[in-house]
């Protein structure tokens, strides 16, 4: 039997030990033989592998997201006046008697258009809507001026502010001649 470790040797002495005592002879089993050692040719020293070259890591950018694209906000009117200045009396204000004319200016924010319209009072009248005008320059100000004749009136002015986030009607005023 050839033992090639320490290890082994002692358990190739363990196992004739055991064989000894089972053999029913009832002698003491004999002491293992001192092991022998081989001497041989030995292998020449692994070279070890070269190692793979390693090129650098390109050099990383954070991810960056996309902003969200923000919608645009949605036109906002604020006061309306009016040139010359109408009595105005619990929300309704009184055109002159006769023809004339009025100009309405509204302050308005992120529109680019702002129209005037007349609807008369009541329920489901806004196609009964009539433009007073358009102003496509807010660089003076959004307003419109309206020629009026002498016929009865009782309608609410409405402004409508169109831009990039939407369309607004306002009605800030209400306008009553009889």
């Amino acid at each position: 039997m050839r033992v090639k470790s320490i290890q082994g040797i002692a358990l190739a002495g363990a196992a004739a030990a055991m064989l000894a005592g089972c053999s029913g002879g009832g002698a003491a089993a004999a002491p293992p033989a001192p092991a022998t050692s081989t001497v041989g040719t030995t292998a020449p020293a692994a070279r070890p592998a070269p190692a793979p070259k390693v090129e650098p890591a390109p050099e990383r950018q954070p991810k960056t997201e996309p902003a969200p694209e923000r919608k645009p906000a949605q036109p906002v009117v604020g006061a309306v006046t009016t040139t010359p200045r109408l009595a105005c009396d619990g929300g309704w204000c009184t055109v002159p008697a006769g023809p004339g004319t009025v100009t309405f200016s509204a302050q308005v924010t992120g529109a680019h258009r702002v129209e005037f319209f007349l609807v008369p009072t009541g329920t489901d009248t806004w196609s009964l809507r009539r433009s007073l005008g358009t102003d496509r320059d807010g660089g003076d100000g959004w307003a419109v001026t309206w020629a009026y004749g002498d016929e009865p009136l009782m309608h609410h002015l409405v402004v409508e502010a169109r831009g990039r986030g939407g369309t607004v009607q306002e009605s800030p005023l209400n306008l009553v001649r009889e």
